[in-house]
């Protein structure tokens, strides 16, 4: 690795006002490469107009290519023909696609990110012509990537299960907390209370509203608590409404003490920090990344007991079986009723949250790009 390196870098999802999720782990993990390897250049390639502020050192290039990739036939066009092209021009020696979309047509080594493959499990939740595309694809990605890095060891028993793919080829990074999830004081709880509440204490759910994320069930479950038991308390939900969410819409509308605000950029770390317990019993993750939210938040933390969100949560949440409404509601009242068991978990998830950082998450990510440099 003595000679200097062109980096490639599918950069389309670094957008302005929407570093979350894929793109907050393309940011966290190409800004560290770059700083750590000023020999090398990188070539950001972005398919629309860019914010100046992402360009961080003169070692990055930035290279706007069209068509913007937001459809299978333009993702098709801009990973199979255009990006070559642009490989060939600049000498090309490695491609970093901090997503699973990659070119199969360039002949360039490969460093791709799979965050899930959750479309292979759940087939009835994205448009057809996205779910075809993905089938077809997916399978052809993973297996033209020379690395592989998951975001979970879920993710990668379930790539080396439905893709057949030689585990030593996949390496795990995980994610990390966003900056600025930490508790609060008493106080500023319960001026939480007062603006999203009506000054009742709440449990939290954040996260893309879809059949996946469960949340019909989390409803019902909250709506049983609440019949056993006498209490004020308050279930906010906050998040966006995506597919298939009309009957998940209709049992929020229904259900007493169940309260929906879109997300809220602004105060969303306040009001983590400000619920009794954050609720995120998902049916299928690829990491969960609010459950490191609600750690360190210092608040305690329901999750399911399937693919990676018991990974992530080791022994630092409660777990419970996101199919049964009965279990979700015990989880609830546990949590509200039992204040050692809380406590602890609290004490558990300050030290679990500290395993994440992006540090070593970036480090993992560099180690793979390089191991291809000499192929």
């Amino acid at each position: 690795m003595n000679k200097p390196l062109n980096i490639a870098v599918n950069a389309r999802l670094l957008l302005p006002g929407r570093m979350e999720g894929i793109s907050r782990f393309a940011w966290e993990t190409t800004k560290r490469i770059v700083r750590n390897n000023p020999q090398h250049t990188f070539y950001f390639i972005f398919d629309r107009s860019y914010d100046e502020k992402l360009i961080i050192a003169k070692n990055i290039v930035p290279i706007i290519v069209g068509p913007q990739a937001r459809h299978p036939w333009l993702w098709y066009w801009w990973f199979e023909w255009r990006l070559p092209r642009l490989f060939k021009k600049h000498n090309i020696d490695v491609f970093y696609s901090p997503e699973f979309y990659i070119s199969l047509r360039a002949n360039v080594p490969t460093v791709m990110v799979s965050h899930d493959i959750v479309f292979e499990t759940y087939r009835d939740q994205l448009p057809a012509y996205q779910q075809k595309y993905l089938e077809k694809n997916s399978p052809r990605f993973h297996k033209r990537a020379d690395r592989i890095v998951a975001v979970s060891e879920f993710t990668k028993q379930d790539i080396v299960e439905k893709y057949g793919i030689t585990a030593s080829k996949i390496s795990v990074a995980g994610n990390a907390c966003p900056d600025g999830f930490q508790p609060i004081s008493m106080a500023d709880k319960k001026s939480m209370q007062d603006k999203y509440s009506g000054s009742s204490p709440y449990i939290l759910f954040v996260g893309a509203i879809h059949p996946r994320k469960n949340l019909l069930r989390m409803i019902q479950a909250f709506d049983q608590y609440k019949k056993k038991h006498d209490s004020d308390l308050k279930f906010l939900v906050i998040g966006r409404m995506a597919w298939k969410s009309a009957e998940i819409k209709q049992a929020i509308e229904n259900t007493e003490d169940v309260v929906y605000y879109s997300r809220i950029e602004d105060e969303l770390k306040p009001m983590m920090a400000g619920a009794e317990m954050l609720m995120f019993v998902s049916l299928f993750e690829g990491f969960g990344i609010p459950i490191l939210e609600g750690m360190s938040s210092e608040i305690p933390v329901l999750t399911s007991d399937r693919t990676s969100m018991k990974e992530v949560a080791s022994d630092a949440a409660l777990l419970a079986n996101p199919e049964s409404i009965d279990e979700i509601a015990k989880g609830i009242k546990r949590l509200m009723e039992d204040k050692l068991l809380a406590k602890s978990l609290v004490e558990k998830g300050k030290k679990r949250v500290r395993e994440f950082n992006w540090d070593d998450i970036a480090s993992e990510v560099e180690k793979q790009i390089f191991a291809l440099s000499n192929k």
